[in-house]
């Protein structure tokens, strides 16, 4: 599923559920989608501080330029993790999120990999 059509069944569809809602949001976050109106921004936001979805796969700005890191750059069991999601929803929705994403295949051209550089550089670039 696209951006537009996660979007779109995210505004037109009442009958959402909260997985729903939450799948949608982590694909908005995973896109990068943070310069969206300030309603998604503080959606996405409020769903990794309960604990409903994870930080992006790849580190990204919001639309003021602030640096968004992603999941592999903030330590185990803080807001954002993998960890601090299994925490809140067990580690069965965490492997249901990263089902709904695809697999994870090559980094997009430009974009730091935390496999490439090496986790010790990803915790110097956070």
């Amino acid at each position: 599923m696209n951006v537009t059509d996660v979007i779109m069944n995210l505004e037109q569809r009442d009958n959402l559920t909260a997985a729903e809602i939450s799948i949608g949001m982590q694909a908005l976050v995973n896109a990068g989608m943070w310069g969206l109106q300030g309603a998604y921004g503080r959606s996405m936001m409020r769903q990794i501080e309960v604990g409903n979805i994870m930080l992006g796969r790849w580190h990204t700005q919001d639309a003021y330029g602030n640096f968004i890191p992603s999941r592999f750059m903030v330590k185990e069991g803080t807001k954002g993790s993998r960890a601090y999601v299994a925490q809140r929803c067990g580690w069965e929705w965490v492997r249901d999120l990263e089902a709904s994403e695809g697999p994870l295949t090559g980094v997009p051209e430009g974009e730091y990999c935390p496999w490439r550089a090496g986790m010790k550089d990803a915790a110097q670039a956070a």
